[in-house]
């Protein structure tokens, strides 16, 4: 089951990502939703080690913002 979750949750990045970053190639759409689910698996992980010392929501706040970044620069690339 989390693989099913998994690879639905890469599947919705990935058409998230293309539709707000039209000028990304497939490519560049797939590192960045592998980077993506990457992030969040560690992000879960570091949360069963740490517990409640880890403010989950706030960590994954800073992963959107980090991986919207990334997407905002790749797209001036290809555009540029």
């Amino acid at each position: 089951m989390f693989l099913q979750v998994r690879a639905i949750s890469r599947q919705r990045i990935e058409e998230t990502i293309t539709t707000l970053f039209r000028a990304l190639d497939e490519d560049v759409v797939q590192t960045l939703a592998t980077y993506a689910v990457a992030g969040a698996d560690g992000l879960f992980v570091h949360h069963e080690v740490s517990g409640d010392r880890v403010d989950l929501v706030a960590m994954f706040e800073l992963h959107a913002r980090l991986v919207h970044e990334a997407a905002v620069r790749m797209a001036a690339r290809s555009e540029g």
